[in-house]
């Protein structure tokens, strides 16, 4: 896990020059505490507060019936751009990034800006601390999908 945050870090300073600060701070943060400590934080921050679920149809619909048919388009949609499932559902921000990725740049746009920036945002609102560990990395994330998501939005219809 550690060499993969040096990876991030050089990835985010040899490709994305602006609003990479929390990132690159939660991936040198992470660096300093153990695997066991981490894990302790992650179930702590996320699976004990739902607040801060990081499931973006929860987010978005909480138990609503519309969250159970965004699972089934994004658990369609993640088989239609070779996205393997984990144990997390097809909701979870660990499948909506690399799925945004992946789908033309119109429909991710638009499945950002509809969806994930809105859960993320509301991840966010969950922290009591801007010093967390995690809310670097979830306001990182925001900043960089707002800046690559909400100014090609532009001229693209919302529901």
């Amino acid at each position: 896990i550690y060499s993969l945050a040096d990876e991030c870090i050089a990835l985010l300073k040899t490709s994305y020059l602006e609003d990479t600060e929390n990132i690159i701070g939660f991936c040198n943060e992470l660096k300093k505490l153990s695997l066991d400590k981490l894990e302790e934080l992650y179930v702590g921050t996320f699976d004990v507060n739902p607040i801060c679920s990081l499931e973006v149809g929860w987010q978005v619909w909480g138990e609503q019936y519309k969250r159970g048919e965004f699972l089934t388009e994004m658990r369609v949609a993640l088989r239609e751009y070779g996205i393997p499932e984990k144990t997390e559902l097809p909701d979870h921000l660990i499948h909506m990034l690399p799925l945004l990725g992946r789908m033309d740049e119109e429909k991710s746009y638009e499945h950002c800006s509809k969806y994930v920036l809105p859960a993320v945002r509301k991840m966010i609102e969950g922290f009591k601390d801007n010093d967390h560990l995690y809310y670097l990395l979830l306001s990182g994330i925001m900043s960089t999908l707002s800046n690559q998501c909400e100014k090609n939005m532009e001229g693209v219809e919302h529901d």
